[in-house]
């Protein structure tokens, strides 16, 4: 019988092959493996599952997605393992399964990047998150895909920025504004003068020069938030790093609209340069934003006459 160490790896690769990137589940999974062993247990239990699940500080929604991804581990094992116990689904109240986004202006957006060169963590540094911050909210990238990036992705002088291994193992191409390309290439001679050696070729330096981490991104976020005014919102749903993402293409929407153009015609371009799988996954952003709501049912009652 194999150990749940080698049923984990068994399982890592199996995804892989099925075309699968575990980041985050890999993640989730190796130190669920590691918790049943403080337990002295080596296979999984329902009430271990969930004692894990809830073992942070969170939401029963993120409690439901850490069980999820769990419950797919066991799947798996327990045809390896009989003993292993399949939790329950819908064990938690999951409530919306997405939290309506935080949509940023413009304003919103400049203060917040001035806010990060602010911050005293040095010069590079600085500009780092800045600008990493910076290009998240015009371009709609993913954080992942921001820190990956190499300087071979970047050709400044065409304004094309190339993201590649992106979610769904997908690549994909955008057109950068000349006002974009200027801070990347500022940023770019600051780097190049201040750490002139680094360790891997991403575009945006780390500590030391290694790769930026998704935690020190997201506490840097959150500092800046707070120097803003923008930490503490009504209803106790603060403004998370991938609502810049989600601002992007909100803002967007709403300007084709006020625009008057064709948005059902438009929206596969959006969403293919955001690489969402499909257009169906940019849809979503016309139920969770009201203004998008409210604009949608104006174009609709215009075009049936004013019929309401």
């Amino acid at each position: 019988m194999k150990t749940i160490e080698n049923a984990l790896e068994s399982y890592f690769g199996t995804r892989r092959a099925l075309g699968f990137r575990l980041d985050q589940s890999e993640r989730l999974l190796r130190q669920f493996v590691a918790f049943l062993k403080t337990k002295q247990s080596d296979y999984v239990t329902t009430d271990l599952a969930l004692e894990f699940s809830k073992n942070c500080r969170a939401t029963p929604t993120r409690w439901a997605r850490r069980l999820g991804t769990i419950r797919l581990f066991c799947r798996y094992v327990h045809a390896i393992d009989p003993r292993t116990e399949l939790p329950p689904d819908r064990i938690f109240h999951r409530g919306d399964s997405r939290a309506r986004p935080y949509i940023f202006s413009e304003k919103d957006i400049y203060r917040l990047v001035e806010a990060c060169k602010a911050i005293t963590l040095g010069e590079l540094r600085n500009a780092t998150y800045s600008t990493l911050l910076g290009l998240i909210a015009v371009t709609g990238m993913r954080v992942g895909e921001a820190i990956k990036l190499e300087d071979r992705d970047l050709d400044l002088a065409a304004g094309v920025l190339t993201i590649r291994e992106a979610k769904f193992n997908k690549w994909r191409q955008v057109m950068l504004h000349r006002s974009t390309v200027d801070e990347l290439k500022r940023y770019q001679r600051l780097r190049n003068q201040l750490r002139p050696v680094r360790k891997i070729p991403n575009f945006f330096s780390g500590h030391r020069g290694g790769q930026l981490r998704h935690v020190t991104i997201h506490g840097i976020f959150v500092l800046a938030l707070r120097r803003i005014g923008l930490d503490k919102q009504k209803g106790g749903q603060n403004p998370r790093i991938h609502c810049l993402r989600h601002s992007f293409a909100v803002n967007t929407l709403i300007r084709w609209y006020r625009e008057g153009d064709d948005v059902e015609q438009r929206l596969p371009l959006l969403s293919t340069y955001m690489g969402h799988i499909s257009p169906n996954s940019t849809y979503w952003y016309l139920s969770a934003v009201p203004e998008l709501m409210q604009l949608a049912a104006s174009r609709l009652e215009k075009q049936m006459g004013g019929v309401a």
